[in-house]
This record gives structure tokens, C-alpha cells and sequence, in this order.
């Protein structure tokens, strides 16, 4: 919603869309950006606890991504990919269980982990 009803508003052609479809999508478009901007100050505070726990993460794909965009908010995105030495692993499952992340089960392979949020999901 963000990407579409922006580049029509940027392009000014967001008036040839009826005015009903058009306050959804800003609604949308509003409402997915802050919870988008929720969700990056999230994982600007996971980073720095990782930081601070000397367990290196890159950061992949969508946090990635999103520099590319002419608005960054454009590029929604429901999770974040880190890449953790393996050396890391145990220490970073520990602290994303100590800051309310479940593991998802069933894992299918040890390479790659998926967690989940109690609170936010």
C-alpha cells in the first residue's frame, strides 16, 4: 500500500483514484509505515543488544533493502534475516529467548532459525 499510493502521489495521479479507494490505501499506507517504523526501531535496539553481547550479525535483505528505496518506508516487510557465526549461535539463541523471542518449531535444519515474538509477533 505505502509504494503504490506514494508513487501516485508523487507522480500526482493519486486524484484519478474514487475517493473511497483512495483514503483506504492512505490509511493503509499510513498505517503500514508506522508499524514498519516500529519494527526498525526494534531491530535497531536487537542489534545493539547483539552488540553488546560481542555476537556479530549482518543484517540481510529487507532492513538491506529498504536504502534503496526513494522512501525507505515504501518497503514493507514482516521479519528480519540476520547472518550469525555459528560459533554465535547458542549465545544469540539465549539473548532473543531473554528478550521475549520463541523459537518456531520444528526446525528443519540447524543452519537456519526462525524466532518469533510473544508480544509483537
Amino acid at each position: 500500500a505505502p509504494l503504490i499510493y506514494g508513487q501516485l502521489a508523487a507522480d500526482g495521479r493519486i486524484s484519478e483514484v474514487p475517493e473511497e479507494i483512495r483514503g483506504q490505501w492512505r490509511y493503509l499506507a499510513v498505517r503500514c509505515i508506522l508499524e514498519q517504523e516500529r519494527r526498525t526501531q526494534e531491530l535497531v535496539k536487537l542489534c545493539k543488544a547483539l552488540r553488546e553481547h560481542s555476537i556479530q550479525a549482518l543484517v540481510m535483505k529487507g532492513a538491506v533493502v529498504r536504502a534503496v528505496y526513494p522512501q525507505p518506508d515504501w518497503r514493507m516487510s514482516s521479519d528480519e534475516d540476520f547472518l550469525i557465526r555459528p560459533e554465535d549461535l547458542r549465545r544469540c539463541d539465549l539473548l532473543l529467548r531473554s528478550r521475549g523471542f520463541e523459537l518456531n518449531q520444528p526446525v528443519y535444519s540447524p543452519e537456519e532459525l526462525s524466532y518469533t515474538h510473544s508480544r509483537t509477533g
